[in-house]
């Protein structure tokens, strides 16, 4: 069974789906298998190791956003080609490309090792650093 999940890991850093992963699984106190595979971004040369760790915020799109994206496209309140200057103010012009549908997919060309919290100089100026911040690639690419 490791093996298929291993192969499974490899085949997603292979096909481009994610740049890397780290897996552990395990039962109570016992680590039952590990596996690393890839980059920490695309094109990056640091590699994932077993002591690379993940922020779990990463889950927030999964558990929080995705379903009330979905909530709000079956209602007609959004739609997947809307830009960004409909839903807010002063946005960029290497940024007003950017749809909802590139947010999702990772297509915006918003980095993605943007640190907020070292460009940000407070909780209201996230907004401003994200706008301010260059794109490190093609929206839609």
């Amino acid at each position: 069974m490791w093996k298929a999940v291993d192969d499974l890991l490899a085949c997603g850093v292979t096909e481009g789906l994610f740049p890397g992963c780290a897996m552990a699984a395990g039962q109570g106190t016992r680590v039952l298998f590990t596996s690393v595979h890839g980059t920490l971004t695309q094109g990056d040369g640091r590699c994932v190791t077993h002591t690379t760790r993940y922020d779990v915020g990463a889950l927030t799109r999964v558990m929080a956003t995705v379903p009330l994206v979905l909530y709000a496209l079956e209602r007609g309140l959004v739609s997947l080609d809307d830009r960004l200057d409909r839903w807010l103010e002063e946005v960029p012009q290497d940024k007003r490309e950017i749809t909802l549908l590139h947010l999702l997919t990772h297509t915006s060309g918003l980095s993605p090792s943007f640190l907020l919290a070292q460009e940000a100089e407070n909780d209201r100026d996230a907004l401003g650093a994200l706008m301010r911040h260059p794109l490190s690639g093609s929206v839609g690419g």
